[in-house]
């Protein structure tokens, strides 16, 4: 095998190594439960005039520095808030409604056509469809029904009164199944371009398939799966998850806590982006590999030093 040779193998190789590491961050991309995370802020206080109390103004506790630094310490322990975190499968979620933090873990459920996320502590208590009251009582069916796009206006000070919410914890099947499904597919993509590439290291497959042009098509497709993988998500995140991501135990009858807002896209997603970069990146290396097999295969006519070319 001739130096040239070696070189057009050696690029081959590489995206070897690439689509292996593009297999790794899809499988920890479905493995880890960072796909959405958010804080948790609570509707009774964080904005309110009293958001936190003015110990210093206190009569009982002016002037006794150590009473109102134990007061402080107390008052951060117990201050309404959290965070929740959860991927396509599992989650978690700590909250504290002022009684100290608590911590449960989330387990993503589609029993119909919609998807929540539920409390594993209590697997038997599933609320499916479900109406908070912000303000007041439901009694005589006359009421303000609130959807996603109004959840950043939700305070339970400030809301109209009979104000509900309906169905806020749920999101769509379809996108949430369709990510799985091209993550999946993306994965078995970079599988079956790792196991081509390592045999087009090796030796020359004669069927065109096998070649570098199998390789070719089969990093396109992983491409195109990563592609619609951030397409589901994306839609997912801007249509539902920014306005809420809290499970129906934090929501009904009363809710205490919004995301609205405040809600991030996680690294489990961003590990996505990645294979989907390392996925071209395959694309660009068997090109340049190409375009310098032919640059080094053109052969030089000058002539050598010395001679004289005449012309009649």
């Amino acid at each position: 095998m001739d130096k040239k040779e070696r070189r057009k193998r050696l690029f081959v190789f590489a995206t070897f190594l690439l689509n292996c590491l593009a297999i790794a961050l899809l499988a920890a991309a479905l493995g880890t439960d960072y796909w959405v995370v958010s804080r948790l802020k609570d509707l009774t206080s964080e904005n309110g005039p009293n958001s936190q109390p003015n110990f210093e103004n206190n009569g009982q506790l002016e002037g006794d520095n150590e009473t109102v630094w134990a007061a402080r310490q107390i008052y951060a322990k117990n201050r309404p808030g959290g965070s929740i975190n959860f991927g396509l499968f599992h989650g978690t979620v700590r909250h504290n409604k002022g009684l100290g933090e608590r911590q449960a873990e989330l387990k993503t459920v589609c029993p119909s056509t919609s998807c929540t996320h539920l409390f594993i502590v209590d697997p038997e208590h599933l609320v499916i469809g479900g109406t908070a009251v912000i303000n007041g009582t439901r009694d005589d069916g006359l009421h303000t029904e609130l959807l996603f796009s109004d959840m950043c206006n939700v305070n339970s000070a400030s809301a109209p009164h009979n104000t509900v919410l309906e169905n806020v914890h749920l999101f769509s099947y379809g996108l949430w199944a369709a990510t799985i499904v091209f993550t999946a597919t993306a994965m078995i993509f970079a599988v079956i371009g790792a196991v081509y590439s390592l045999l087009n290291t090796t030796y020359t497959p004669v069927a065109v398939i096998n070649g570098v042009a199998g390789l070719y098509l089969w990093n396109s497709f992983g491409i195109v799966c990563s592609l619609l993988i951030v397409l589901m998500w994306v839609i997912l995140f801007y249509t539902t998850f920014q306005y809420n991501v809290l499970p129906a135990e934090l929501l009904y009858p009363i809710p205490k806590f919004t995301t609205c807002g405040i809600a991030e896209l996680g690294y489990s997603f961003w590990l996505c982006i990645v294979a989907l970069l390392i996925f071209a990146l395959n694309i660009v290396l068997l090109t340049l590999k190409d375009i310098r097999w032919r640059r080094t295969n053109v052969k030089s006519i000058a002539p050598s030093g010395g001679e004289n070319l005449f012309m009649y």
